[in-house]
C-alpha cells in the first residue's frame, strides 16, 4: 500500500533516484524513504536487472538487489525477485513482481 505511489527515474548513465510520494510517513508508512537508490543496471541479455542501494544510518553498506526481467518495453517494467520469508513461516522462495510503467516526465 505504501508504493503505490512510489515513482522510478532511471537515467541513461546508471544512476536513479526515488520519489516516496504523499503517503511516506503516514502510518503504516513510516519507514519509506530510509533506503536510498543509487544506481540501477541492466544485463547485456536484457535477461537481469539490479539496483543499489544504501540505508540512510549506514551508507557505506551498499545492498544489491538484483531481478528476473519479465518485461521490458519502452512503457512497462516487471521484475520478479525470491524473498526467503521462512522467518514469517511463509516459503523460503516466496516471488514478488514490481511492475513499473512509464509516465511523462
Amino acid at each position: 500500500e505504501c508504493e503505490k505511489d512510489n515513482f522510478y527515474l532511471f537515467n541513461s548513465d546508471g544512476t536513479m533516484s526515488i520519489n516516496f510520494g504523499e503517503n511516506t510517513g503516514t502510518p503504516g508508512c513510516d519507514f519509506d524513504g530510509f533506503n536510498v537508490y543509487d544506481t540501477w543496471s541492466l544485463s547485456e541479455d536484457e535477461k537481469t536487472f539490479t539496483m543499489v542501494y544504501y540505508s540512510i544510518f549506514s551508507p557505506d553498506n551498499l545492498v544489491t538487489e538484483t531481478y528476473r526481467v519479465k518485461t521490458l518495453t519502452t512503457e512497462k517494467l516487471e521484475l520478479e525477485i525470491d524473498y526467503d520469508l521462512s522467518i514469517f513461516g511463509e516459503g523460503t522462495e516466496e516471488t514478488f513482481l514490481f511492475e513499473f510503467t512509464a509516465l511523462p516526465k
